[in-house]
C-alpha cells in the first residue's frame, strides 16, 4: 500500500501479501508483536504519512480481532494487553494511558491534519469496543475513558465538535468515541460524560437537526450513516446509562430531546427500535423517576412524534415485519405513559366528578332538624361543568385531540385512555362536539364511529370514578359529565335522525347498535344511581330524572326507530334484530317517549311466532332473541292481546311461547328471559301461584325426551286458559265446591282447577289416554312445587269421578301420590325434576349417559399446538387455548406431546414478555408443569391429574377473585415439582379437611375438587393412582356428610360413573368396596336412591361374571378360613 508499482489489483493483492511478512506500517497482519505497536504507533510527528499509517495498521490490527480464530484472536489480544500495560502510567512514567495516541491527535490538531483528527479518535471508539469484550481488560479500559474524559484530552472532543457541520468525517469519530466511552462497562463512567456535559454535550442537538436529505447523495454512495444517526446512537447510550440525578438532568434538556424526536419517522427502523425500547425501559418504567420529572420529559411534541410512527413505512431496505415492529412497539409504548399511573403521566383522577370538587364535602346528616333538602334545586347545586370540565390530566387531554380515530390502533390507545382516565371523556367530546365528515361509509366516518361506539360500551366506573369511599357520595356528578359518558355529544337527535333514515345499511346499523348500547349503559347509570346512601338519595334521584331528560333530548324521535324497524326486511337478521332490541329500549328506559307513537305489537309479535313454527337451526338463536325483544315491547303496552287466537296461528301469543321454550334448550338466556315474562303474566293473571308453580308446569310439556308434548296438548291448555282469564271467578268458586278443607295459607293455581273442570269435554276431543296421562304428570308436579297435596287430590278425584277410566291411566303412571312431599325445599330447582324423568328411564347406561355426559375428548392437532400464537396471552388463558395446549400432554401421539411440551416453554417467554397483570403466579404454575414433565418423561403420556391440575390453576390465577386463588397460589410455592402420587392427597386434604379461605367458599372449593378429580380420571393408571391414595374411601366417606349439598352429591356419583368407564374398572369392587356403598345408597328416598341404583347395575355390567365368580369364591373363602 506504500506506493504499488502499477494500478493492478493482483499487484495490489501481492503487495499486501508481502506486507503481511515483511512491511512494518502496511497491512493488517504487520502487526505481531508489542514491537510492530510499538513501532506503528510512535511515528514522528513530522512524518505525516508514518503516523498516518501507523495508525490505519493499528485500526486495522484491531478490526482483525474480531475476524481470527481463537488461538489467533487470544495471541494477539495478549499482543494488545502488553501494549496497554506498556503505555499505562505505571509503566511509562506519565500521567496519563496511550501516550503516543494522544500525542498523536494533540500533533493533528495542531498541525491541522484532518485526516489524522477523524482516524485517531475513530481508532480510540475501535479500541474500547474491542476492550469492552474483554473482561481482563476492564480496568485498563475504564483508566483509559477516564483518561479521555480529562481537561485536557477534553479540549480535542472540543475541537471536533465545534467544526463546520460539512466536515462530518471530523464530528462523528468524536461521537463515537464518546458513545463508546458511555456504553463501556454497562455505563460505568456515563455520569462522568455527563458532567463534562459542556463539552460532551455540545451542538448534539444541532447534528440532530441535520436531515438525511442534506447529505442524501453523499450517503447513497457511501453507504455511510448519517450524522443525525450517529448522535441520536449517542443520545440513547446517555440515555440507557445514566442513572439517579444525572438522568432527572438529562430529561430536562428540552432542546436536546426535541430535536431528537423531530422527524423521527423519516429515520430507519432499527434506531427507531432502539430509542422506544430505552424510553420504554430506561425512562417509562425506570422507578427512580418521579411522575413529576417524567411529565416534564413526556412533552406534547414528544408524544405526538411517537404517535406519527403509527404511520411508519420505513424506507425500501425495510422489510414489512421491521415496519410492524416500529408501530407495536410506539403503541406499546404510548400506551403505558397514557394510562399507567406508576409507570406513566396518568395523574389520580375522581371518574365523572370534575377536578375541585369533593361530593363528600356536603354532609346532610350533620345539620340541623329544620334542614331541608332541595337537591338539585339548591343554589349551590348548579352544574357549572357543561362547557368544559376541569380536568387533571390535562397533558393527555391535549395529546388524544391528535389521535385519529380511523386508524383501529390510535383508536385502541384513546379508548384505553378513556377506561382508566373516564374525566377525559367530557372534555374531549367538548372540542370534538360533531362528526368530522358527513354520514358516509367512508374511512373517516366509520373510524369515527367505531370510537364512540366503543367509548359508550366501556363500563360505568364504580362509585361514579369516587374512589375515596366503598358506595356512592352523599352528591351526585354533574348530569352534564355523565351524559357525554353514556351518549356523547355527536350523537345528537339530528345525527341519530339522519343515519336512521339514510339508505345505507351500514350507517342504519351504527346509528342503532349505539343507541342500544347507551340505552344499556343509561339503565346500568340508573341502577348505580338508586343504590345511593340515604343523606342525599334525594339529589341522586334528581340526577336520575334530569339525565334521561338529557338522554331523552338527544335521541331521534321512537317513530323514526318504527320505521326502519317497518323498513328492514324480515330476513335481514342483522339488522332487524338490531332493531326490535331498541324499540323494546324504548319501552324499558323511556315508556312515556315510547307509548305517545303507536306500535301495534301484537302484530309483530304473531309474526315473529309464525316465523318461530318454521324456524331452522341456523338463526334459531337470532329468532329467540327478537321474540324476547317483541315480548319486553308487549309486556310494557297495555293493548296486547295475550290471550286471543290470531288467524295465521294455531294458538294464542301465550300459548304459542310456552310451546317454543318446550321445545327449546333452557340453557339459552333468551330461553329464560322469555320463561320471566311467561312466568309474570301468570303470576299477574292469576293462572299460576308463582315462580315455582310455573316451572312445575313448563316441566309437563316436555316429554322424557326433551321434546314438547303433542300438539292437541297445547291446544287443550289454549282453551282453558281463554276461558280462565275471560271468567276467572268461576274457577274460585270450583275449588271452593271441592271437599277438602280450604286453608287461605295453602298456595293453589287455578289453571289446574280449569284443565280439571274442562277435562270431560277435551277428552272426548284429543283421547283420554293423551290428556290424562299429562294431566297426572302437571299435578304431581304441582304437588313437588309446593301447591297444596289436599287439593290437588281433591282435583284429582274430581277427574276420577267424571271420568271413571281415568284411574287405569293415573295408575299406569310411575308417580305415586303418597310419597309425594308436601313443600320443596326453597332452594330446590327445577332440575331436580328433569333428574326426576330421567330416573323413570329402564335402561341405566342411558339415564347415566344423559345426566353425567359423555367423556370429554381432548382431541390433539397442530392447530391446537399452535393456535396460541395468534392470540393474546389473556384471550389464549380466558379462551382455553392454554388449557387446550397442557391438555396436549395427554395425547398417544409422542411426537404430539413432545410439540406440547416446547411450545410450552415459548408460551412461557410470551407470558414473561407480556403487560398481564399476575403474570408471574401463571409463569410459574407452566414452569412447575415442565419441571414435572421433564422428571416424569414424555415417553408416555402424562398422567392425567398434572395436565388437568395445570389447566385449572392457570384458570383461576386469571381470575384474583375465584374462591382458589389463595389456595392455588400457597400450592404453586409449596414445590417446583408435582408428584402425581401426592396430588390427589393434598387438594383432598387442603379442600375437604381443612377450612375453606372464605366462610362461604366451603361448597366451591369442594366443586371444584370434585370437578377435578372426575376430570382426571381418564386411564386405568389415574385409577390406580386415585387407589393408592385411597381417594374413592375418603371421597364417599365424606358424601356421607349431614347436610351435603344435592349438587355435591351429584358430582360424587359423577365420579363413580366415570371410574366405572375407564379400563380395570373391576378394581372398584375388589378393592374399593364400591358395591357395598351403592347398596347403601340405593336406600335412599328421591333422585340418589335412583342414581345409586342405577350406577349399581352399571359397575355390576361392567364386571365380567367369571371374574366375579372367581372372585366371590376367594372372598367367601377368606371369610370361611377367618
Amino acid at each position: 500500500m506504500n506506493g504499488a508499482q502499477n494500478g493492478e489489483p493482483h499487484v495490489k493483492r501481492r503487495r499486501i501479501s508481502k506486507d503481511e511478512n515483511e512491511g512494518p506500517n502496511g497491512a493488517t497482519s504487520s502487526i505481531a508483536s508489542v514491537k510492530d505497536l510499538r513501532r506503528s504507533l510512535g511515528g514522528k510527528g513530522d512524518n505525516k504519512i508514518d503516523v498516518r499509517t501507523g495508525v490505519q495498521a493499528f485500526k486495522e490490527f484491531l478490526q482483525s480481532l474480531g475476524n481470527s480464530d481463537q488461538s489467533s484472536k487470544s495471541r494477539k489480544l495478549q499482543v494488545l494487553k502488553t501494549y496497554l500495560e506498556e503505555q499505562s502510567p505505571e509503566k511509562s512514567g506519565l500521567t496519563i494511558n496511550l501516550p503516543d495516541l494522544i500525542s498523536t491527535w494533540n500533533t493533528a490538531i495542531e498541525s491541522q491534519n484532518n485526516s489524522l483528527l477523524s482516524s485517531v479518535p475513530s481508532v480510540l471508539a475501535l479500541l474500547i469496543r474491542v476492550i469492552s469484550s474483554e473482561l481482563e481488560l476492564r480496568d485498563l479500559g475504564l483508566d483509559i475513558c477516564k483518561d479521555l474524559l480529562q481537561r485536557d484530552q477534553l479540549r480535542f472532543f472540543d475541537r471536533g465538535l465545534t467544526a463546520t457541520k460539512t466536515k462530518e468525517h471530523l464530528i462523528s469519530p468524536c461521537i463515537r468515541l464518546l458513545t463508546e466511552i458511555v456504553s463501556f462497562d454497562g455505563g460505568t463512567v456515563a455520569g462522568l460524560v455527563y458532567a463534562k456535559r459542556d463539552i460532551t454535550l455540545k451542538r448534539i442537538d444541532q447534528f440532530l437537526n441535520q436531515r438525511k436529505a442534506e447529505a442524501d447523495q453523499n450517503e447513497q454512495r457511501s453507504k455511510k450513516p448519517s450524522l443525525r444517526r450517529i448522535a441520536q446512537r449517542y443520545v440513547i447510550a446517555i440515555l440507557k446509562y445514566l442513572t439517579g440525578k444525572a438522568k432527572a438532568d438529562l430529561l430536562t434538556q428540552g432542546n436536546l430531546f426535541k430535536a431528537f424526536f423531530q422527524g423521527i419517522k423519516s429515520d430507519e427502523a432499527d434506531i427507531i427500535l432502539d430509542a422506544l425500547e430505552v424510553l420504554e425501559r430506561n425512562v417509562a418504567k425506570d422507578t427512580t423517576l418521579t411522575r413529576s420529572q417524567k411529565q416534564r420529559f413526556w412533552l406534547y411534541s414528544t408524544l405526538v412524534a411517537i404517535i406519527n410512527l403509527y404511520s411508519f413505512e420505513g424506507i425500501d431496505a425495510e422489510n414489512e415485519e421491521t415496519t410492524s415492529k416500529v408501530q407495536q412497539q410506539a403503541h406499546r409504548l404510548l400506551r403505558i405513559i397514557c394510562t399507567s399511573h406508576d409507570e406513566g403521566i396518568l395523574r389520580r383522577q375522581t371518574g365523572w366528578y370534575p377536578h375541585g370538587m369533593n361530593p363528600e364535602s356536603q354532609l346532610i346528616d350533620g345539620l340541623g332538624d329544620d334542614y331541608i333538602d332541595l337537591g338539585l334545586e339548591s343554589r349551590f347545586a348548579t352544574d357549572r361543568y357543561a362547557d368544559k370540565p376541569p380536568i387533571r390530566n390535562s397533558q393527555i387531554a391535549g395529546f388524544i385531540q391528535n389521535l385519529r380515530p380511523d386508524d383501529p390502533a390510535q383508536m385502541e390507545l384513546l379508548i384505553e385512555i378513556f377506561k382508566v382516565a373516564p374525566e377525559l371523556v367530557a372534555d374531549y367530546f367538548s372540542k370534538k362536539s360533531a362528526f368530522p365528515v358527513e354520514p358516509k361509509p367512508t374511512t373517516q366516518w366509520l373510524g369515527f364511529s367505531a370510537m364512540v361506539f366503543s367509548m359508550i360500551r366501556l363500563p360505568v366506573p364504580t362509585n361514579c370514578g369516587w374512589n375515596t369511599s366503598e358506595e356512592l357520595p352523599v352528591v351526585p356528578p354533574p348530569t352534564s359529565v355523565v351524559i357525554e359518558n353514556v351518549l356523547p355529544r355527536p350523537l345528537d337527535k339530528a345525527m341519530l335522525t339522519r343515519c336512521l333514515n339514510l339508505n345505507h345499511e351500514i350507517i342504519t346499523l351504527f346509528a342503532v347498535r349505539a343507541l342500544s348500547a347507551a340505552f344499556e349503559k343509561l339503565g346500568d347509570v340508573l341502577s348505580m344511581f338508586d343504590r345511593a346512601p340515604g343523606a342525599g338519595r334525594f339529589s341522586w334521584r334528581q340526577t336520575s330524572v334530569k339525565l334521561k331528560e338529557a338522554f331523552s333530548q338527544r335521541c331521534p324521535p321512537i317513530k323514526d326507530v318504527i320505521t326502519a324497524y317497518h323498513r328492514t326486511a324480515k330476513m335481514n337478521h342483522e339488522l332487524h334484530e338490531p332493531v326490535t332490541e331498541l324499540l323494546a329500549s324504548y319501552y324499558k328506559y323511556l315508556p312515556d317517549t315510547a307509548v305517545a307513537e303507536k306500535f301495534d305489537v301484537s302484530v309483530a309479535l304473531v309474526d315473529s311466532l309464525r316465523r318461530m313454527e318454521k324456524r331452522d337451526g341456523q338463526h334459531e338463536e337470532n329468532s329467540l332473541d327478537q321474540l324476547t325483544y317483541l315480548l319486553e315491547i308487549a309486556q310494557a303496552s297495555t293493548d296486547t292481546k295475550w290471550w286471543n287466537k290470531p288467524e295465521n296461528l294455531d294458538f294464542s301469543p301465550f300459548t304459542s311461547l310456552l310451546k317454543v321454550i318446550a321445545g327449546t334448550s333452557q340453557e339459552l338466556e333468551t330461553s329464560r328471559r322469555i320463561q320471566r315474562i311467561l312466568t309474570d303474566l301468570c303470576i299477574e293473571h292469576g293462572l299460576l301461584n308463582d315462580e315455582k308453580s310455573f316451572k312445575a308446569f313448563l316441566a309437563s310439556l316436555t316429554d322424557e325426551s326433551g321434546n314438547p308434548v303433542a300438539t292437541q296438548i297445547f291446544q287443550a291448555i289454549d282453551q282453558c286458559v281463554g276461558r280462565l282469564v275471560r271468567r276467572p271467578v268461576q274457577y274460585e268458586d270450583f275449588l271452593m265446591s271441592l271437599e277438602v278443607s280450604q286453608t287461605s295459607s295453602i298456595p293453589r293455581s287455578l289453571l289446574a282447577a280449569s284443565m280439571c273442570e274442562q277435562c270431560h269435554f277435551i277428552t272426548q276431543s284429543i283421547g283420554t289416554p293423551l290428556f290424562l296421562g299429562w294431566l297426572n304428570q302437571f299435578l304431581y308436579n304441582l304437588v313437588v312445587a309446593g301447591e297444596g297435596q289436599e287439593l290437588i287430590s281433591g282435583l284429582r278425584h274430581y277427574v276420577l269421578k267424571k271420568i271413571p277410566d281415568a284411574k287405569g291411566v293415573f295408575d299406569r303412571q310411575t308417580n305415586t301420590w303418597s310419597d309425594a312431599p308436601g313443600d320443596l325445599e326453597n332452594d330446590v330447582e327445577m332440575t331436580d325434576m328433569e333428574h326426576s324423568k330421567l330416573s323413570q328411564k329402564a335402561n341405566p347406561d342411558e339415564m347415566l349417559l344423559k345426566l353425567f355426559g359423555p367423556e370429554e375428548e381432548h382431541t390433539a392437532s397442530l392447530s391446537t399446538l399452535q393456535k396460541w400464537e395468534k392470540q393474546e396471552v389473556e384471550a389464549a388463558i380466558t379462551s382455553g387455548t392454554v388449557a387446550g395446549l397442557v391438555k396436549c400432554l395427554l395425547s398417544d401421539e409422542d411426537e404430539i406431546r413432545r410439540q406440547a411440551y416446547l411450545n410450552i416453554q415459548r408460551f412461557m417467554h410470551k407470558v414473561q414478555s407480556s403487560e398481564l397483570a399476575g403474570w408471574q403466579a401463571i409463569y410459574v404454575a407452566l414452569g412447575e408443569t415442565v419441571e414435572s414433565v421433564k422428571i416424569i418423561g414424555l415417553d408416555n403420556p402424562l398422567p392425567s391429574i398434572i395436565a388437568e391440575l395445570a389447566s385449572r390453576c392457570i384458570d383461576v390465577l386469571n381470575q384474583p377473585l375465584n374462591q382458589m386463588f389463595a389456595k392455588v397460589n400457597k400450592f404453586l410455592n409449596k414445590s417446583p415439582i408435582w408428584s402425581p402420587s401426592k396430588l390427589c392427597s393434598y387438594w383432598v386434604d387442603q379442600l375437604l379437611m381443612q377450612e375453606p379461605e372464605h366462610d362461604d367458599g366451603y361448597f366451591e372449593e369442594a366443586l371444584w375438587l370434585l370437578q377435578l378429580l372426575t376430570a382426571s380420571l381418564k386411564t386405568h393408571h389415574d385409577l390406580e393412582l386415585y387407589r393408592k391414595a385411597k381417594i374413592f374411601e375418603r371421597i364417599l366417606a365424606w358424601s356421607e356428610s349431614p347436610g351435603l349439598h344435592e349438587r355435591l352429591q351429584l358430582k360424587v356419583y359423577e365420579l363413580v360413573y366415570k371410574a366405572a368407564q375407564v379400563d380395570h374398572s373391576n378394581t372398584l369392587i375388589t378393592r374399593m368396596g364400591i358395591l357395598g356403598w351403592l347398596s347403601f345408597e340405593g336406600t335412599k328416598y328421591g333422585e340418589c336412591g335412583a342414581i345409586a341404583g342405577a350406577l349399581h347395575s352399571v359397575v355390576m355390567a361392567k364386571l365380567a361374571q367369571e371374574d366375579f365368580r372367581q372372585w366371590s369364591r376367594l372372598v367367601n373363602s377368606s371369610v370361611a378360613k377367618c
